[in-house]
Protein backbone atom coordinates (compact mmCIF):
# COMPACT_ATOMS: atom_id res chain seq x y z
CA UNK A 1 0.00 0.00 0.00
CA UNK A 2 3.03 2.32 0.79
CA UNK A 3 4.90 1.56 -2.41
CA UNK A 4 1.50 2.41 -4.91
CA UNK A 5 1.21 5.32 -2.11
CA UNK A 6 4.75 6.64 -2.54
CA UNK A 7 4.69 5.48 -6.53
CA UNK A 8 1.59 8.07 -6.84
CA UNK A 9 3.02 10.47 -5.36
CA UNK A 10 6.16 10.51 -7.86
CA UNK A 11 3.85 10.52 -10.98
CA UNK A 12 1.90 13.38 -9.62
CA UNK A 13 5.26 15.41 -8.70
CA UNK A 14 6.94 14.91 -11.97
CA UNK A 15 3.80 16.06 -13.93
CA UNK A 16 3.99 19.08 -12.05
CA UNK A 17 7.54 19.52 -13.36
CA UNK A 18 6.26 18.68 -17.04
CA UNK A 19 3.80 21.68 -16.17
CA UNK A 20 6.11 23.83 -14.75
CA UNK A 21 7.93 23.33 -18.23
CA UNK A 22 5.85 23.70 -20.99
CA UNK A 23 4.66 27.19 -18.34
CA UNK A 24 8.13 28.45 -18.81
CA UNK A 25 8.34 27.52 -22.58
CA UNK A 26 4.57 29.51 -23.31
CA UNK A 27 6.22 32.67 -20.89
CA UNK A 28 9.82 32.27 -22.82
CA UNK A 29 8.06 33.29 -25.79
CA UNK A 30 6.50 35.89 -23.98
CA UNK A 31 10.13 37.01 -22.74
CA UNK A 32 11.27 36.67 -26.45
CA UNK A 33 8.54 39.33 -27.69
CA UNK A 34 9.23 41.94 -25.44
CA UNK A 35 12.80 41.96 -25.67
CA UNK A 36 12.96 43.72 -29.24
CA UNK A 37 9.87 45.28 -28.72
CA UNK A 38 10.43 47.32 -25.68
CA UNK A 39 13.43 48.89 -27.16
CA UNK A 40 12.38 49.53 -30.40
CA UNK A 41 9.00 51.26 -29.51
CA UNK A 42 10.52 53.89 -27.48
CA UNK A 43 13.33 54.17 -30.12
CA UNK A 44 10.24 55.59 -32.18
CA UNK A 45 9.36 57.87 -29.86
CA UNK A 46 12.99 59.17 -30.77
CA UNK A 47 13.93 58.29 -26.51
CA UNK A 48 18.12 58.36 -26.65
CA UNK A 49 19.78 54.45 -26.22
CA UNK A 50 21.19 55.97 -22.61
CA UNK A 51 17.45 55.86 -21.77
CA UNK A 52 16.54 53.23 -23.35
CA UNK A 53 19.11 51.22 -21.76
CA UNK A 54 18.45 53.07 -18.21
CA UNK A 55 14.88 51.72 -18.70
CA UNK A 56 15.52 48.12 -18.85
CA UNK A 57 17.79 48.22 -16.31
CA UNK A 58 14.62 49.06 -13.79
CA UNK A 59 13.60 45.39 -14.77
CA UNK A 60 16.93 44.38 -13.77
CA UNK A 61 16.78 46.22 -10.25
CA UNK A 62 13.61 44.21 -9.75
CA UNK A 63 14.71 40.98 -10.08
CA UNK A 64 17.10 41.51 -7.58
CA UNK A 65 14.76 42.86 -5.10
CA UNK A 66 12.45 39.77 -5.51
CA UNK A 67 15.26 37.11 -5.39
CA UNK A 68 16.68 38.57 -2.08
CA UNK A 69 12.69 38.28 -1.32
CA UNK A 70 11.99 34.76 -2.81
CA UNK A 71 12.75 32.80 -0.10
CA UNK A 72 10.28 34.22 2.43
CA UNK A 73 7.97 35.04 0.26
CA UNK A 74 7.56 31.15 -0.22
CA UNK A 75 7.41 30.31 3.49
CA UNK A 76 4.32 32.16 3.34
CA UNK A 77 2.51 31.61 -0.12
CA UNK A 78 2.12 28.17 -2.03
CA UNK A 79 4.42 28.47 -5.04
CA UNK A 80 1.30 28.31 -7.77
CA UNK A 81 -0.07 31.00 -6.11
CA UNK A 82 3.49 33.02 -6.20
CA UNK A 83 3.45 32.01 -10.03
CA UNK A 84 -0.46 33.47 -10.79
CA UNK A 85 0.72 36.78 -9.02
CA UNK A 86 3.59 37.06 -10.96
CA UNK A 87 1.20 36.50 -14.30
CA UNK A 88 -0.85 39.06 -13.57
CA UNK A 89 1.84 41.76 -12.91
CA UNK A 90 3.53 41.14 -15.55
CA UNK A 91 0.38 41.33 -17.88
CA UNK A 92 -1.17 44.57 -16.25
CA UNK A 93 2.31 45.75 -16.87
CA UNK A 94 2.11 45.65 -20.23
CA UNK A 95 -1.68 46.42 -20.41
CA UNK A 96 0.04 49.96 -18.78
CA UNK A 97 2.57 50.36 -21.77
CA UNK A 98 0.26 49.59 -24.40
CA UNK A 99 -1.77 52.98 -22.98
CA UNK A 100 0.70 54.94 -21.55
CA UNK A 101 3.52 55.65 -23.51
CA UNK A 102 5.51 57.71 -21.25
CA UNK A 103 9.06 57.25 -20.52
CA UNK A 104 8.22 57.95 -16.57
CA UNK A 105 5.46 55.93 -16.50
CA UNK A 106 7.56 53.17 -18.51
CA UNK A 107 10.17 53.56 -15.73
CA UNK A 108 7.15 52.39 -13.37
CA UNK A 109 5.86 49.19 -15.60
CA UNK A 110 9.40 48.09 -16.48
CA UNK A 111 10.08 48.09 -12.66
CA UNK A 112 6.55 45.99 -12.09
CA UNK A 113 7.22 43.99 -15.06
CA UNK A 114 10.61 42.85 -13.83
CA UNK A 115 8.94 41.82 -10.43
CA UNK A 116 6.83 39.80 -12.44
CA UNK A 117 9.21 38.12 -14.84
CA UNK A 118 11.35 37.59 -11.60
CA UNK A 119 8.56 35.51 -9.85
CA UNK A 120 7.97 33.55 -12.58
CA UNK A 121 11.65 33.18 -13.74
CA UNK A 122 12.73 31.81 -10.20
CA UNK A 123 9.51 30.49 -9.23
CA UNK A 124 9.32 27.91 -11.90
CA UNK A 125 12.86 27.05 -11.87
CA UNK A 126 12.88 26.21 -7.93
CA UNK A 127 9.72 24.42 -9.08
CA UNK A 128 11.51 22.25 -11.47
CA UNK A 129 14.99 21.96 -9.13
CA UNK A 130 12.95 20.73 -6.31
CA UNK A 131 10.85 18.47 -7.85
CA UNK A 132 12.76 16.33 -10.66
CA UNK A 133 13.21 12.72 -9.87
CA UNK A 134 17.45 12.53 -8.99
CA UNK A 135 18.03 9.86 -11.84
CA UNK A 136 16.27 12.43 -14.46
CA UNK A 137 16.77 15.89 -12.65
CA UNK A 138 19.96 16.72 -15.83
CA UNK A 139 17.60 15.71 -18.60
CA UNK A 140 14.64 17.67 -17.06
CA UNK A 141 16.46 21.11 -16.26
CA UNK A 142 18.56 20.21 -19.77
CA UNK A 143 14.67 19.84 -21.46
CA UNK A 144 13.46 23.52 -19.69
CA UNK A 145 17.33 25.35 -20.46
CA UNK A 146 16.18 24.67 -24.18
CA UNK A 147 12.30 24.85 -24.16
CA UNK A 148 13.03 28.30 -22.78
CA UNK A 149 15.76 29.28 -24.92
CA UNK A 150 13.72 27.78 -28.02
CA UNK A 151 10.46 29.58 -27.33
CA UNK A 152 12.22 33.02 -27.03
CA UNK A 153 13.79 32.28 -30.14
CA UNK A 154 10.71 32.39 -31.35
CA UNK A 155 9.23 35.77 -29.77
CA UNK A 156 10.67 37.54 -32.44
CA UNK A 157 8.93 35.31 -35.37
CA UNK A 158 5.96 36.06 -33.50
CA UNK A 159 6.22 39.96 -33.18
CA UNK A 160 7.13 40.01 -36.91
CA UNK A 161 3.33 38.63 -37.30
CA UNK A 162 1.71 41.53 -35.07
CA UNK A 163 3.89 43.96 -35.85
CA UNK A 164 5.43 46.79 -33.85
CA UNK A 165 2.72 49.29 -33.79
CA UNK A 166 -0.77 49.79 -31.68
CA UNK A 167 -1.71 47.89 -29.02
CA UNK A 168 -1.42 44.46 -31.14
CA UNK A 169 1.79 42.71 -30.37
CA UNK A 170 1.25 43.93 -26.39
CA UNK A 171 -1.85 42.12 -26.10
CA UNK A 172 -0.43 38.93 -28.30
CA UNK A 173 2.39 38.46 -25.28
CA UNK A 174 -0.75 39.40 -22.59
CA UNK A 175 -2.50 36.34 -24.22
CA UNK A 176 0.97 34.35 -24.30
CA UNK A 177 1.49 34.98 -20.50
CA UNK A 178 -2.03 34.21 -19.60
CA UNK A 179 -1.96 30.81 -21.16
CA UNK A 180 1.11 29.77 -19.35
CA UNK A 181 -0.96 29.95 -16.25
CA UNK A 182 -2.89 26.74 -17.94
CA UNK A 183 -0.19 24.31 -16.87
CA UNK A 184 0.69 25.59 -13.83
CA UNK A 185 -3.47 25.36 -12.87
CA UNK A 186 -3.28 21.97 -14.01
CA UNK A 187 -0.60 20.99 -11.50
CA UNK A 188 -1.73 23.38 -8.89
CA UNK A 189 -1.73 20.29 -6.41
CA UNK A 190 1.51 18.63 -7.51
CA UNK A 191 3.58 22.00 -6.30
CA UNK A 192 6.19 21.68 -4.24
CA UNK A 193 5.49 23.13 -1.05
CA UNK A 194 8.11 25.58 1.00
CA UNK A 195 5.98 26.56 3.78
CA UNK A 196 6.56 25.82 7.37
CA UNK A 197 10.98 25.31 5.76
CA UNK A 198 13.61 26.61 8.03
CA UNK A 199 14.86 30.22 6.14
CA UNK A 200 18.75 30.32 5.00
CA UNK A 201 20.30 33.34 5.12
CA UNK A 202 21.45 34.55 1.60
CA UNK A 203 25.34 34.67 2.86
CA UNK A 204 24.88 31.07 4.01
CA UNK A 205 23.76 29.94 0.13
CA UNK A 206 26.70 31.84 -1.43
CA UNK A 207 29.36 30.77 1.10
CA UNK A 208 27.81 26.90 0.30
CA UNK A 209 28.15 27.60 -3.07
CA UNK A 210 30.37 29.96 -4.52
CA UNK A 211 31.70 27.61 -7.16
CA UNK A 212 28.35 27.14 -8.86
CA UNK A 213 27.69 30.89 -8.44
CA UNK A 214 30.74 31.60 -10.41
CA UNK A 215 29.36 29.08 -12.92
CA UNK A 216 26.44 30.84 -12.91
CA UNK A 217 27.66 34.13 -13.84
CA UNK A 218 30.10 33.56 -15.96
CA UNK A 219 27.79 31.21 -18.16
CA UNK A 220 25.66 34.84 -17.66
CA UNK A 221 28.87 37.03 -19.33
CA UNK A 222 29.27 34.39 -21.79
CA UNK A 223 25.83 34.23 -23.19
CA UNK A 224 24.85 38.24 -22.60
CA UNK A 225 28.38 38.74 -24.81
CA UNK A 226 26.98 36.27 -27.82
CA UNK A 227 23.39 37.57 -27.56
CA UNK A 228 24.08 41.39 -27.85
CA UNK A 229 27.43 41.65 -30.06
CA UNK A 230 27.80 38.29 -31.66
CA UNK A 231 26.00 39.84 -35.58
CA UNK A 232 28.96 43.02 -34.53
CA UNK A 233 31.17 40.57 -34.55
CA UNK A 234 30.14 39.21 -37.92
CA UNK A 235 30.34 42.47 -39.47
CA UNK A 236 33.57 43.66 -38.39
CA UNK A 237 35.63 40.44 -39.26
CA UNK A 238 34.05 41.19 -42.73
CA UNK A 239 30.61 38.82 -43.00
CA UNK A 240 27.75 39.95 -45.04
CA UNK A 241 25.09 41.98 -43.01
CA UNK A 242 22.23 39.81 -43.92
CA UNK A 243 24.53 36.79 -42.99
CA UNK A 244 25.88 38.68 -40.06
CA UNK A 245 22.71 38.73 -38.43
CA UNK A 246 22.32 34.99 -38.49
CA UNK A 247 24.94 34.55 -35.90
CA UNK A 248 22.72 34.42 -32.53
CA UNK A 249 20.35 32.52 -34.16
CA UNK A 250 22.75 29.88 -34.90
CA UNK A 251 24.25 30.27 -31.03
CA UNK A 252 20.82 29.84 -29.65
CA UNK A 253 19.86 26.66 -32.26
CA UNK A 254 23.30 25.30 -30.70
CA UNK A 255 21.90 25.94 -27.16
CA UNK A 256 18.47 24.39 -27.67
CA UNK A 257 19.78 21.32 -29.82
CA UNK A 258 22.52 19.95 -27.42
CA UNK A 259 20.89 20.20 -23.80
CA UNK A 260 19.31 16.90 -24.32
CA UNK A 261 22.44 15.04 -24.83
CA UNK A 262 23.83 17.70 -22.28
CA UNK A 263 21.66 16.59 -19.73
CA UNK A 264 21.79 12.78 -20.33
CA UNK A 265 25.33 12.60 -19.89
CA UNK A 266 24.77 15.09 -16.68
CA UNK A 267 22.57 12.69 -15.23
CA UNK A 268 25.53 9.21 -15.72
CA UNK A 269 28.19 10.66 -15.06
CA UNK A 270 29.71 12.87 -11.68
CA UNK A 271 28.05 16.46 -12.16
CA UNK A 272 31.01 18.34 -11.23
CA UNK A 273 33.12 16.53 -13.99
CA UNK A 274 30.68 17.44 -17.10
CA UNK A 275 30.53 21.05 -15.50
CA UNK A 276 34.42 21.78 -15.84
CA UNK A 277 33.96 19.97 -19.14
CA UNK A 278 31.07 22.22 -20.75
CA UNK A 279 33.17 25.14 -19.16
CA UNK A 280 36.34 23.93 -21.12
CA UNK A 281 34.46 23.43 -24.32
CA UNK A 282 32.79 26.47 -24.14
CA UNK A 283 36.13 28.24 -24.45
CA UNK A 284 37.34 26.18 -26.79
CA UNK A 285 35.21 26.93 -29.07
CA UNK A 286 35.66 30.35 -28.82
CA UNK A 287 39.22 29.81 -29.51
CA UNK A 288 38.36 27.87 -32.67
CA UNK A 289 36.21 30.14 -33.84
CA UNK A 290 38.79 32.77 -33.81
CA UNK A 291 41.45 30.23 -35.39
CA UNK A 292 39.04 28.97 -38.51
CA UNK A 293 38.61 32.32 -39.77
CA UNK A 294 35.23 33.88 -40.20
CA UNK A 295 32.50 31.87 -42.25
CA UNK A 296 34.58 28.91 -42.64
CA UNK A 297 32.37 25.75 -41.96
CA UNK A 298 34.55 25.08 -38.99
CA UNK A 299 33.29 28.61 -37.72
CA UNK A 300 30.01 28.06 -38.08
CA UNK A 301 30.42 24.54 -36.44
CA UNK A 302 32.41 25.78 -33.55
CA UNK A 303 29.73 28.52 -33.11
CA UNK A 304 26.61 26.06 -32.91
CA UNK A 305 28.31 24.26 -30.74
CA UNK A 306 29.32 27.20 -28.38
CA UNK A 307 25.77 27.93 -27.93
CA UNK A 308 25.25 24.75 -26.84
CA UNK A 309 28.07 24.16 -23.98
CA UNK A 310 27.33 27.82 -22.51
CA UNK A 311 23.99 27.00 -21.85
CA UNK A 312 24.99 23.76 -20.82
CA UNK A 313 27.15 25.20 -18.00
CA UNK A 314 24.01 26.78 -17.07
CA UNK A 315 21.86 23.93 -17.07
CA UNK A 316 24.26 21.43 -14.98
CA UNK A 317 25.13 24.31 -12.62
CA UNK A 318 21.40 24.57 -12.04
CA UNK A 319 20.93 20.85 -11.93
CA UNK A 320 24.03 20.16 -9.36
CA UNK A 321 22.41 23.70 -7.41
CA UNK A 322 19.08 21.91 -7.42
CA UNK A 323 20.71 18.12 -6.13
CA UNK A 324 22.86 20.10 -3.15
CA UNK A 325 20.00 22.59 -1.51
CA UNK A 326 16.65 19.97 -2.49
CA UNK A 327 16.55 19.13 1.61
CA UNK A 328 16.49 22.58 2.41
CA UNK A 329 17.13 26.52 1.35
CA UNK A 330 16.58 25.78 -2.72
CA UNK A 331 14.56 29.31 -2.72
CA UNK A 332 17.53 31.18 -1.45
CA UNK A 333 19.96 28.88 -4.07
CA UNK A 334 18.34 29.04 -7.09
CA UNK A 335 17.48 33.11 -6.56
CA UNK A 336 21.51 33.56 -5.84
CA UNK A 337 22.02 31.16 -8.70
CA UNK A 338 19.71 33.44 -10.93
CA UNK A 339 21.22 36.54 -9.45
CA UNK A 340 24.75 35.76 -10.51
CA UNK A 341 23.49 34.84 -14.10
CA UNK A 342 21.95 38.57 -14.38
CA UNK A 343 24.90 40.32 -13.02
CA UNK A 344 26.58 38.16 -15.92
CA UNK A 345 24.43 39.10 -18.75
CA UNK A 346 24.43 42.82 -17.69
CA UNK A 347 27.95 42.89 -17.29
CA UNK A 348 28.92 40.66 -20.49
CA UNK A 349 27.49 43.33 -23.13
CA UNK A 350 29.61 46.48 -21.85
CA UNK A 351 32.46 44.42 -21.00
CA UNK A 352 32.51 42.98 -24.86
CA UNK A 353 31.88 46.08 -25.81
CA UNK A 354 35.14 47.64 -24.21
CA UNK A 355 36.97 44.45 -25.01
CA UNK A 356 36.08 45.16 -28.89
CA UNK A 357 36.64 48.92 -28.40
CA UNK A 358 40.38 48.00 -27.26
CA UNK A 359 41.50 45.05 -29.11
CA UNK A 360 39.30 44.49 -32.15
CA UNK A 361 36.81 41.97 -33.20
CA UNK A 362 38.32 39.38 -31.04
CA UNK A 363 37.24 41.17 -28.09
CA UNK A 364 33.84 39.22 -28.15
CA UNK A 365 35.57 35.66 -28.05
CA UNK A 366 37.99 36.74 -25.49
CA UNK A 367 35.12 37.82 -22.56
CA UNK A 368 32.98 34.69 -23.73
CA UNK A 369 35.95 32.20 -23.60
CA UNK A 370 37.89 33.84 -20.52
CA UNK A 371 34.70 33.87 -18.10
CA UNK A 372 34.32 30.19 -18.85
CA UNK A 373 38.02 29.81 -18.91
CA UNK A 374 37.80 31.31 -15.23
CA UNK A 375 35.44 28.33 -14.13
CA UNK A 376 37.99 25.72 -15.42
CA UNK A 377 40.28 27.26 -13.49
CA UNK A 378 38.21 27.51 -10.39
CA UNK A 379 37.56 23.64 -10.58
CA UNK A 380 40.32 21.79 -8.47
CA UNK A 381 39.53 24.61 -6.21
CA UNK A 382 35.59 23.49 -5.87
CA UNK A 383 35.64 21.40 -2.40
CA UNK A 384 36.90 24.78 -1.00
CA UNK A 385 34.24 26.96 -2.69
CA UNK A 386 31.24 24.40 -2.34
CA UNK A 387 31.21 23.24 -5.71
Amino acid sequence: MQVAVHADAERRQFFGVICSIIAAGLFGVAVGMIMPLLPLRMESWGVEPFWIGLNAAASSVAIFIVAVRMQPLLAHFYLPNVLYVGVALFCVSLIGMAYWENLIAWFFFRFVLGIGVALLWIGEEIWISKASPEHLRGRLIALYAALFAGSAAVGPLVLQLTGLEGTVPFWAVVGLTLLSIVPIALAHNAAPSFQGEGRIAMRTVVKAAVFLLLAGAMAGVADGAAWSMLSLYGLLVGIDEGVAVLLPSVHLIGALVLQAPVGWIADRMDKSAVLAVMAGLSSLTALVMWLAGPGTPVFWLALFCAGGFMMGLYSVALSILGQRFKSGGLAAANAAFIMCFEIGIMTGGPATGAAMQTIGAPGLLLVMGGGCFLVVLAWPFRQRLGG
